[in-house]
């Protein structure tokens, strides 16, 4: 059974370890045109010559401000 709650502490402290970093052959190129008072931002979707290692920030400092401050966190806890 899948358990969603607000997150405690020690939830807190186990999405700190998570390693959030992936592997990846894609990447998304921004493009920006301004004209007079017009501006567009398009995205493209680029595949890149080799799969290359995207490594996460630690959100951790983050996380605890967020949940110090109320801010709507959701945790999910499969079975114990």
């Amino acid at each position: 059974m899948l358990y969603i709650h607000r997150p405690t502490l020690h939830d807190l402290n186990e999405c700190a370890r998570l390693d959030a970093s992936y592997l990846t052959q894609h990447v998304w190129q921004m493009t920006m045109h301004i004209n007079n008072t017009d501006m567009q931002v398009s995205f493209h979707l680029i595949s890149l010559p080799r799969e290359t290692h995207i490594a996460a920030a630690v959100a951790d400092d983050n996380l605890l401000r967020f949940w110090q401050r109320g801010d709507c966190l959701l945790s999910a806890r499969l079975n114990n």
